[in-house]
């Protein structure tokens, strides 16, 4: 940092020098102080025009003028975006557990995995636990909902700064019942330029387990424009793609409308404000649907 900042005393002290001898007095002395690092790959650029008047940083545009120091926002990292996602937007089930998969992250630096956990007959769902490479990852938050005597909890968990490359996601969970069967789905997507350490909002959960209807839905209530919302639905029937611009991530209808082992996960970038995500089911069942917010690295100002 004291290296950086002398590269931009010696270049304001150089270009104010050619501006005095060009074109007469040299004009106020300039520099360009920095109050908090940058993490590679951002660069710092100092540049004065030959009046002395301007600043620009990285190449861009004028971004102050006047003697004293300049205010200048850089990217924190690689912008907010989706990283990598399941294959073909399919899903993954079993009915015993572990239920295992590979998935590759190419380079995101955080992680979230969807799970659907189904009971039938007198059984009870309980949480599962999640791995990513030999990692736990954290719950965010989940929904449950019963008809019948079947029971499903739709969860959703998360890890920051997973391993990169391919790596086996497991799901475990224990039967708490003896009749009936269990159907764990799941699936994964990576996204980069995250912000790590506070890279949620505050998780949403709707379920409608009282009569049959569709879209499954959760409304998120403030969001900021620009990160992603995801939504993550199970339901009695088989989900279908939602509506532009919501996208679809991954689905695994696995019994249509027999049973509640149907999921799907999907995101929609965030114009501000309150967002409802919305999954259409066919034909109209009974749903648990959870959403969040996926927040963007901040920018970092000097």
């Amino acid at each position: 940092m004291k290296l950086l900042k002398a590269l931009c005393a010696a270049t304001a002290l150089f270009l104010a020098a050619l501006s005095a001898y060009a074109s007469g007095p040299m004009p106020p002395s300039r520099s360009l102080l920095l109050n908090r690092s940058i993490a590679a790959p951002n660069r710092l650029a100092c540049s004065n025009d030959l009046s002395g008047t301007a600043w620009s940083a990285n190449g861009g545009a004028t971004v102050g003028s006047g003697p004293g120091p300049v205010s200048v926002s850089f990217p924190a990292g690689s912008p907010l975006a989706v990283d990598s996602q399941e294959t073909a937007t399919t899903g993954h089930s079993s009915l015993t557990s572990p239920l295992s998969w590979s998935f590759t992250n190419a380079a995101g630096n955080f992680l979230l995995v969807a799970v659907n956990m189904n009971s039938s007959v007198a059984n009870t769902v309980g949480h599962a636990t999640v791995m990513y490479g030999g990692q736990a990852m954290t719950e965010v938050t989940s929904a449950y909902e019963s008809w019948d005597q079947d029971t499903a909890a739709v969860d959703l968990f998360y890890l920051a700064n997973p391993p990169t490359g391919a790596n086996t996601v497991q799901v475990s969970w224990t039967p708490t019942g003896t009749t009936g069967y269990y159907d764990t789905v799941g699936m994964a997507i990576s996204f980069r330029g995250v912000n790590t350490s506070a890279p949620l909002g505050t998780p949403s959960v709707n379920k409608n387990d009282s009569t049959n209807t569709s879209p499954a839905s959760v409304t998120i209530s403030s969001s900021t424009s620009g990160n992603f919302l995801i939504g993550f639905a199970g339901a009695g029937s088989a989900l279908q793609a939602p509506a532009s611009p919501q996208t679809l991530s991954a689905q695994a209808n696995v019994s249509g409308n027999t049973a509640g082992d149907n999921a799907e996960l999907t995101y929609v970038a965030s114009t501000g404000a309150s967002v409802t995500l919305a999954d259409p089911i066919s034909p109209d069942d009974f749903f648990g649907m959870v959403g969040v917010e996926i927040k963007a690295a901040s920018s970092v100002t000097t």
